[in-house]
């Protein structure tokens, strides 16, 4: 009888411990492709208000996948190990199996890779047909500022139960970022503008962003209160000034609960204020 001794061949090895990388990529890529596909076919229907809330729903639809990817990778690196101690005492067996690894990782082609591409972008797409202005405010703030402001909140403004009743909650059931953001075309350019209450990470002092419709973003470090609001363009009167005030764009109207209120207007050149209440 005669026994045969099968020599470990490292460039076989290699080609082998590399088939299974690419045999999990391309598993991904299929069940993230299945795994968009249903999310988007049922997108319009969640109707989403917050980008967040979209993406924490693809995260979910995703988990599977990225479960089943994750261990494949782990099964992949498995192996990869147990080839490569076959060769841990031999310099030249080793330094071919490893270059048999990465000359067959290289030509690994993901055949879905192209589909899922074109699939994440209709995702991005939707995402940002969302008018979340919460996510537009930052993202604006981040590019001009380094992320030096966020938000202002209601932790911020350490509302009274009385207050937050009577005052935020009727108005942030029809506005839903009331009363930090405003939305309108404050310069008259036919552009929607955002303004919203910031605070600055390095000294905690609140201001009004403007986030313009060009995308630039600049600050107004006026007179601020408990809220901000858009007014259309309207003709309004005051006791608290001389004359009428005739609005040919939006405004801002920033109020104070029970208390004063005024417009902050563009003159084409800053903002100016007009008294409603005092």
């Amino acid at each position: 009888m005669y026994w045969y001794v099968t020599r470990p061949d490292p460039a076989h090895d290699g080609k082998v411990a590399a088939e299974a990388f690419c045999g999990c990529a391309n598993a991904d890529s299929a069940k993230q492709a299945a795994a968009h596909s249903e999310y988007l076919s049922g997108f319009d229907g969640r109707k989403f208000t917050r980008r967040d809330t979209a993406t924490e729903a693809l995260t979910a639809i995703l988990a599977p996948a990225t479960l089943e990817a994750d261990q494949c990778r782990l099964q992949a690196n498995a192996r990869h190990e147990e080839f490569r101690k076959r060769y841990i005492n031999n310099r030249e067996a080793s330094d071919t199996f490893e270059n048999s690894v990465a000359a067959h990782r290289s030509t690994c082609v993901d055949v879905r890779r192209d589909e899922l591409a074109q699939l994440q972008a209709q995702v991005a797409a939707k995402y940002r047909a969302i008018p979340d202005l919460a996510a537009d405010v930052l993202t604006a703030l981040a590019g001009a500022s380094q992320g030096r402001y966020r938000l202002a909140t209601d932790q911020d403004r350490k509302w009274d139960q009385y207050s937050f009743d009577n005052f935020v909650k009727p108005n942030r059931a029809k506005v839903e970022h009331y009363p930090f953001i405003a939305r309108g075309d404050f310069d008259g350019d036919n552009l929607p503008d955002l303004a919203a209450e910031v605070l600055s990470l390095d000294d905690t002092r609140t201001r009004m962003a403007l986030v313009w419709g060009n995308g630039t973003v600049s600050f107004y470090d006026g007179q601020m209160c408990s809220a901000i609001a858009s007014v259309p363009p309207q003709e309004w009167k005051s006791h608290w000034e001389s004359a009428p005030l005739t609005l040919t764009t939006d405004a801002i109207l920033v109020a104070c609960f029970e208390s004063s209120a005024w417009l902050l207007y563009w003159d084409g050149q800053s903002f100016r204020q007009y008294r409603i209440s005092d």
